[in-house]
């Protein structure tokens, strides 16, 4: 059997810290990648350094470029895709670590469903000092074993359009697909714009077990927010409510540029869960016709379905309730409508 060919895509700023420990595991693969790409965002720390002595004893090759300007996340790793040769392409934070069989099993599972355009795993996470932190990132997400298996079968994508459960350095995904991903979208985090794509494309194979260990700390774009980050959207929840829109709206778009078939079912549920997040962008200003509006939503669980909570309507829209219960969905949807009451 040929020896699929795997681009290990590696963006990296001020890592110096960490990225150590994750080139080491990239190294101690059993399906060791045909390259590793890594596009340097113009770091201040002894970043390239640790790259190049890495790439000096590193069992594959290691092709660096360093940028002389910062170009933020979404340039750096957009470039760094564009650079990828291999047929598979793994998305790499600088900061975590690989189990060592990780490319492996995805790529295997790839191998058993040529349909698919894409894998991701499950991940331990851990804190900044690498001590483990309370369930895995799926358990930490409340995203259920039925629902990856739902989404697996490409049956109901609609966890995903609830909220973001897969982060990029958990993918692997075709390379036949990354057209479609690039560029990546500014309007929301780049996993989203891929996950969302890749799973209307071709559908993502969730694989039930952690395979990396995924740390979890303040300037990380992942499981956590930073306090300032979050009193910026609450100060600017009516911009952040047109943000998503637009990133709900380029999702379609870029489908449609694309002349991407999309399951009949699922084009059905992307184009409610843009159309909602139009709503929520052009709530009215005076706070009685937003009252209205918002209160006319929820009677049509508008916001329940908004978040996939399946529950009824009545119970749902109960303030107390969604509070109180345990899932924090039905929390996150009744805050939405609460703050799109005050703040829309």
């Amino acid at each position: 059997m040929k020896k699929p060919k795997i681009s290990v895509i590696l963006g990296t700023y001020n890592g110096e810290r960490f990225l150590w420990q994750q080139l080491a595991s990239l190294a101690e693969q059993t399906l060791l990648p045909h390259e590793l790409v890594i596009h340097d965002d113009a770091s201040t720390d002894a970043t390239v350094d640790i790259i190049e002595r890495f790439s000096a004893q590193a069992p594959f090759p290691v092709r660096l470029t360093r940028h002389q300007r910062n170009r933020g996340v979404y340039e750096n790793y957009t470039l760094a895709f564009r650079d990828a040769s291999g047929d598979y392409i793994a998305p790499c934070d600088q900061d975590d670590t690989w189990d060592s069989d990780k490319l492996e099993v995805l790529i295997e599972t790839l191998e058993d469903g040529p349909e698919l355009a894409g894998a991701v795993g499950d991940a331990r996470c851990i804190d900044a000092s690498g001590s483990p932190l309370p369930g895995t990132a799926w358990e930490r997400l409340r995203l259920t074993k039925s629902e990856q298996q739902l989404m697996t079968t490409g049956q109901d994508c609609s966890p995903l359009l609830r909220g973001n459960v897969v982060s990029g350095c958990r993918l692997v995904f075709r390379r036949r697909f990354r057209d479609l991903l690039l560029p990546l979208s500014s309007e929301s985090f780049p996993d989203y714009w891929m996950a969302i794509l890749l799973q209307a494309a071709g559908g993502l194979a969730f694989v039930d077990r952690s395979l990396q260990s995924y740390r979890i700390h303040n300037n990380l774009l992942g499981l956590t927010v930073e306090s300032s980050a979050l009193r910026n959207k609450l100060t600017n929840w009516r911009a952040e409510n047109a943000r998503y829109y637009r990133f709900s709206s380029g999702v379609l778009e870029r489908l449609r540029e694309h002349g991407q078939v999309i399951e009949p079912h699922t084009q059905v549920l992307l184009q409610q869960w843009s159309d909602f997040a139009k709503f929520r962008a052009m709530l009215p200003r005076s706070a009685p016709r937003r009252f209205t509006a918002v209160m006319g939503a929820i009677a049509k669980s508008k916001y329940c379905r908004a978040q996939r909570t399946r529950v009824p309507s009545w119970r749902y829209s109960s303030t107390l309730a969604g509070i109180l219960m345990d899932n924090p969905l039905y929390r996150r949807g009744t805050i939405n409508w609460i703050l799109d009451l005050i703040l829309g």
